[in-house]
């Protein structure tokens, strides 16, 4: 998963890839650092400077992502990445502040009505899931908020999925397993981490940790594990 910026393949051509089930567009790099909305760069794509400054907008591409639902690939947004601030305050101001930002997102991406003139991809286009990929700050609240994400769906039309990308390091993985059981499958990322990277003489221990020893998810509706690399 990443944007599209001349090294990535275009989501035109992971539509028609036979061997593409998930789409990952990145990223929603903050919830509230413009005033009070989220700031979302899907790369190339303008921004709503007249009703929110950083929310990026473009039914265009909006288009496309409804085309490529269409053609049986589930499109995910990412929700943050090494770059990004999406960390939340601890205790009660922390629980309202995760609470707020479910809303938001699922009010933008999912089948929320409250923002229908600001999302970032038309009124009409649900997406299929959100994936975590907070990768700097703390994990504080991060389980309130997907636990408010899934409460969501209870209501939605289809199903509306939720990953997680953990660090594939053995030892201070990032991602804590309070949020990796809330979540119905995860993305491991075994790249960009001398300790675990696909090639090094790690991952193959790394590999195995990661299917023996994680909680499996209650909920997952996929395959529990897929390999990022």
């Amino acid at each position: 998963f990443s944007q599209s910026s001349g090294r990535n393949a275009s989501l035109n051509n992971l539509c028609i890839n036979a061997a593409v089930d998930v789409i990952i567009l990145g990223f929603v790099r903050s919830f509230t650092d413009t005033g009070g909305y989220p700031t979302i760069d899907f790369a190339h794509q303008p921004a709503n400077a007249s009703a929110a400054p950083g929310l990026a907008v473009c039914k265009e591409f909006g288009q496309r992502v409804k085309q490529c639902q269409q053609q049986g690939k589930n499109i995910f947004v990412s929700i943050s990445d090494s770059a990004s601030n999406t960390t939340f305050a601890v205790g009660k101001k922390g629980r309202k502040e995760a609470q707020g930002a479910a809303g938001m997102m699922w009010n933008l991406f999912g089948e929320g009505k409250g923002s229908l003139l600001l999302r970032p991809f038309g009124p009409n286009v649900v997406v299929d899931g959100f994936n975590l990929d907070h990768e700097q700050g703390s994990f504080d609240n991060h389980d309130v908020f997907i636990s408010r994400l899934r409460s969501y769906r209870n209501t939605a039309s289809k199903p509306i999925f939720i990953s997680a990308a953990p660090v594939c390091t053995l030892t201070n993985r990032i991602t804590p397993e309070a949020v990796i059981v809330l979540v119905d499958f995860i993305f491991i990322r075994f790249y960009n981490s001398a300790a675990c990277a696909l090639g090094t003489p790690s991952f193959p221990p790394s590999l195995e940790y990661w299917y023996q020893t994680v909680v499996p998810s209650p909920y997952a509706p996929f395959p529990k594990y897929s390999l990022e690399a």
